[in-house]
Protein backbone atom coordinates (compact mmCIF):
# COMPACT_ATOMS: atom_id res chain seq x y z
CA UNK A 1 0.00 0.00 0.00
CA UNK A 2 2.81 2.35 0.90
CA UNK A 3 4.64 1.70 -2.39
CA UNK A 4 1.46 2.34 -4.32
CA UNK A 5 0.95 5.73 -2.66
CA UNK A 6 4.59 6.65 -3.28
CA UNK A 7 4.18 5.69 -6.93
CA UNK A 8 0.96 7.72 -7.24
CA UNK A 9 2.66 10.73 -5.62
CA UNK A 10 5.60 10.42 -8.03
CA UNK A 11 3.26 10.21 -11.04
CA UNK A 12 1.26 13.23 -9.81
CA UNK A 13 4.46 15.22 -9.25
CA UNK A 14 5.75 14.28 -12.70
CA UNK A 15 2.44 15.22 -14.29
CA UNK A 16 2.43 18.58 -12.50
CA UNK A 17 6.03 19.23 -13.63
CA UNK A 18 5.04 18.42 -17.23
CA UNK A 19 2.09 20.84 -17.10
CA UNK A 20 4.30 23.59 -15.68
CA UNK A 21 6.94 22.98 -18.37
CA UNK A 22 4.31 23.07 -21.12
CA UNK A 23 2.67 26.22 -19.78
CA UNK A 24 5.91 28.10 -19.07
CA UNK A 25 6.22 29.78 -22.52
CA UNK A 26 2.60 30.89 -22.31
CA UNK A 27 3.14 32.43 -18.89
CA UNK A 28 6.64 33.85 -19.41
CA UNK A 29 6.21 35.16 -22.94
CA UNK A 30 2.47 35.79 -22.96
CA UNK A 31 2.06 33.43 -25.92
CA UNK A 32 -1.07 31.76 -27.18
CA UNK A 33 -1.42 28.02 -27.74
CA UNK A 34 0.25 27.92 -31.20
CA UNK A 35 3.34 29.87 -30.17
CA UNK A 36 3.60 27.92 -26.92
CA UNK A 37 3.69 24.65 -28.88
CA UNK A 38 6.26 26.05 -31.33
CA UNK A 39 8.36 27.23 -28.40
CA UNK A 40 8.29 23.76 -26.85
CA UNK A 41 9.34 22.06 -30.09
CA UNK A 42 12.23 24.47 -30.70
CA UNK A 43 13.58 24.57 -27.15
CA UNK A 44 17.28 25.30 -27.29
CA UNK A 45 17.05 26.44 -30.91
CA UNK A 46 15.19 29.72 -30.46
CA UNK A 47 18.06 31.89 -29.25
CA UNK A 48 17.13 35.57 -29.32
CA UNK A 49 19.19 38.75 -29.25
CA UNK A 50 17.36 41.73 -27.71
CA UNK A 51 18.02 45.46 -27.88
CA UNK A 52 20.10 46.90 -25.05
CA UNK A 53 17.95 47.51 -21.99
CA UNK A 54 15.00 45.53 -23.43
CA UNK A 55 12.37 44.43 -20.92
CA UNK A 56 9.41 42.09 -21.53
CA UNK A 57 7.42 44.00 -18.91
CA UNK A 58 8.03 47.34 -20.62
CA UNK A 59 7.30 45.90 -24.08
CA UNK A 60 3.98 44.53 -22.80
CA UNK A 61 2.90 48.10 -21.97
CA UNK A 62 3.09 49.35 -25.57
CA UNK A 63 -0.37 50.13 -26.95
CA UNK A 64 -1.78 51.22 -30.31
CA UNK A 65 -1.81 54.99 -30.66
CA UNK A 66 1.34 55.63 -28.61
CA UNK A 67 3.91 57.96 -30.15
CA UNK A 68 7.48 57.02 -31.07
CA UNK A 69 8.72 59.15 -28.17
CA UNK A 70 6.52 57.24 -25.71
CA UNK A 71 7.83 53.92 -27.03
CA UNK A 72 11.44 55.15 -26.74
CA UNK A 73 10.87 56.21 -23.12
CA UNK A 74 9.30 52.85 -22.35
CA UNK A 75 11.64 50.34 -24.06
CA UNK A 76 14.56 52.36 -25.42
CA UNK A 77 16.27 52.23 -28.80
CA UNK A 78 15.45 49.30 -31.12
CA UNK A 79 18.05 47.06 -32.71
CA UNK A 80 16.87 48.14 -36.15
CA UNK A 81 14.47 50.57 -37.80
CA UNK A 82 13.00 49.45 -41.11
CA UNK A 83 10.94 51.67 -43.43
CA UNK A 84 8.84 49.99 -46.11
CA UNK A 85 8.51 52.09 -49.28
CA UNK A 86 4.98 52.11 -50.57
CA UNK A 87 2.12 54.51 -51.07
CA UNK A 88 1.36 53.97 -47.37
CA UNK A 89 4.78 54.22 -45.77
CA UNK A 90 5.10 52.37 -42.48
CA UNK A 91 8.04 51.82 -40.15
CA UNK A 92 8.96 48.85 -37.97
CA UNK A 93 11.16 49.05 -34.91
CA UNK A 94 12.70 45.66 -34.25
CA UNK A 95 13.63 44.92 -30.66
CA UNK A 96 14.81 41.35 -31.29
CA UNK A 97 16.48 39.16 -33.88
CA UNK A 98 17.69 35.60 -34.26
CA UNK A 99 20.85 34.80 -32.33
CA UNK A 100 21.40 31.39 -33.91
CA UNK A 101 21.41 29.83 -37.36
CA UNK A 102 18.06 28.12 -36.78
CA UNK A 103 16.17 31.34 -37.43
CA UNK A 104 13.73 30.60 -34.59
CA UNK A 105 13.50 33.51 -32.15
CA UNK A 106 11.17 35.56 -29.97
CA UNK A 107 10.08 38.30 -32.37
CA UNK A 108 9.42 41.71 -30.78
CA UNK A 109 8.50 44.44 -33.27
CA UNK A 110 6.52 47.68 -33.09
CA UNK A 111 4.91 48.99 -36.30
CA UNK A 112 4.22 52.70 -36.72
CA UNK A 113 1.90 54.61 -39.04
CA UNK A 114 3.34 57.37 -41.26
CA UNK A 115 2.43 59.94 -38.59
CA UNK A 116 4.53 58.11 -35.96
CA UNK A 117 1.84 56.33 -33.94
CA UNK A 118 1.89 52.65 -32.97
CA UNK A 119 -0.40 50.62 -35.22
CA UNK A 120 0.66 47.06 -34.26
CA UNK A 121 2.75 45.35 -31.61
CA UNK A 122 4.14 41.96 -32.64
CA UNK A 123 5.06 39.53 -29.86
CA UNK A 124 5.38 35.98 -31.10
CA UNK A 125 7.75 33.13 -31.76
CA UNK A 126 9.23 33.51 -35.24
CA UNK A 127 9.42 29.94 -36.49
CA UNK A 128 11.69 29.72 -39.51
Amino acid sequence: MRKRRAFQAAVATGFLALIVALAWPAVRQGYGFKDTLACMFTTGRNATRYAAGYSENAFAQIRAGMTQEEVLRLVGQPLERVTYPSSWSQMDWKYSQAASRSGHFHLRTVRFTPDGKVSHVFKLLHFD
